[in-house]
């Protein structure tokens, strides 16, 4: 009986002890690291992403990071909310789109740009080569992105007014559906673009629209992670920023890495890399362009409010501006 006494005395002592220790100690014992899953987009509009990752630009600023590909920024925002991932990559037209339906998420950085990312294409032995042609045709996109919204841009600013049949196809699945006679066109962004012409060389026609419509690819996390999780967020920016740097200073180095990652030749990402600028933003543009998008779905039926929301609160540079030491942007 009275070894039983010691015993329980013993762990009693044990258990006071542990109750004494401050917060400090005993988080001692609690893993103090946690990985970030950052789904990313696979397209080069991801180099900054992509080369941060691979030249350990994170882990030098102390962050566990793992890149989650998806084919096309909205599967990475819907992955962001079902909590598969912690960070997405997306277009602003995935933000504009998903921004009329829910209010849980927020922008915290621009970190590339494209004037010719997207990519209208037809078959060449159709020769439908004016958008006028494409009336009463079946047109292959990715809805609810910015696939859906450089088509309908096209249009409008061709003052071109026609009635498509425009159906939901994914991105990687497009060029087959296409020269399968499936569809008529295609608003395809990179790199499908350019495997659907390697693929098929001289049997597709390229609309020229480069300058005509410009794509931004953001960085956006879940509300409540953005105020947990600010200061990963900025060393998250800076290790971005450094990578941006380094493509400016190595393009080859980085065009290899970056051909790696998306399993393609080195000749297509040479090919498309001038269309590409990769710099941090967050400026007053973008949310007068998620305006923009915003009153054209309204326009379009394309959902049911009669407004746009308030883009100011979908954007929150504080991350940013601590990660450069200078503001970017005043929102409000």
């Amino acid at each position: 009986m009275q070894k039983i006494f010691l015993a329980l005395f013993a762990l009693l002592s044990i258990l006071l002890l542990l109750l004494g220790r401050t917060q400090t100690e005993i988080s001692e014992f609690i893993p103090a690291e946690r990985t970030f899953r950052i789904g990313v987009s696979s397209t080069l509009l991801s180099s900054p992403i992509i080369i941060a990752d691979r030249l350990g630009f994170f882990a030098d600023q102390g962050l566990d990071v793992l890149l989650v590909p998806f084919k096309g920024g909205n599967a990475c925002f819907n992955a962001l909310m079902r909590f598969d991932v912690d960070l997405a990559t997306s277009s602003d037209s995935v933000v504009m789109f998903n921004s009329l339906e829910r209010d849980d998420f927020v922008v915290i950085a621009s970190f590339s740009q494209s004037d010719n990312d997207l990519k209208l294409i037809t078959r060449a032995d159709e020769q439908l080569t004016t958008l006028s042609q494409l009336d009463g045709k079946t047109i292959g996109m990715v809805m609810g992105s910015a696939s859906q919204y450089f088509y309908d841009s096209l249009l409008k600013m061709n003052d071109i007014e026609i009635t498509t049949n425009d159906v939901n196809i994914l991105p990687n699945e497009q060029g087959a559906a296409l020269m399968a006679k499936a569809v008529d066109a295609i608003a395809v962004w990179e790199p499908f673009a350019y495997k659907l012409h390697e693929s098929y060389p001289n049997k597709t026609f390229v609309f020229n629209t480069k300058g005509l419509y410009g794509i931004s690819f953001n960085l956006i996390v879940r509300k409540p992670d953005n105020v947990q999780y600010q200061a990963e967020s900025v060393q998250l920016l800076k290790a971005l920023d450094r990578a941006n740097e380094f493509i400016l200073a190595n393009p080859l180095e980085a065009q290899q890495h970056i051909a790696q990652y998306l399993k393609v030749p080195l000749k297509e990402i040479q090919g498309l890399w001038p269309d590409y600028l990769f710099r941090l933003s967050l400026d007053n543009a973008l949310v007068s362009n998620l305006n923009a998008q915003a009153r054209w779905a309204i326009q379009r039926q394309l959902t049911a409010r009669d407004n746009p929301p308030d883009y100011r609160q979908f954007v929150d540079p504080t991350a940013l501006n601590q990660a450069i030491h200078k503001p970017l942007v005043r929102t409000k």
